[in-house]
């Protein structure tokens, strides 16, 4: 996959799990949410943007979906891991 292919599939997968994040809270989830306390909400947020990070990153064979930069310590400049790049 093209290196700038890869950042679009980054950045796609972070806006849908930030979508999937913002609806869980704005309009609850399983109806009850709405009411339930502000960490629980949180929690459900949470994992709906985690399971969408790891579907995206089972979908396109590449574990470094969930952590797109790193820091390449010999040399202090940011690098792109896994097989995306």
């Amino acid at each position: 996959m093209p290196r700038s292919t890869s950042f679009v599939v980054i950045a796609a997968t972070y806006l849908l799990a930030g979508a999937a994040a913002w609806g869980a809270v704005s309009w609850g989830v399983a109806g009850s949410a709405r009411d339930a306390p502000a960490l629980l909400g949180t929690f459900i947020a949470d994992l709906l943007a985690t399971v969408v990070v790891f579907v995206v990153s089972v979908a396109v064979d590449n574990a470094s979906v969930g952590e797109p930069t790193r820091v390449n310590s010999s040399s202090r400049s940011w690098s792109w891991p896994g097989r995306c790049g």
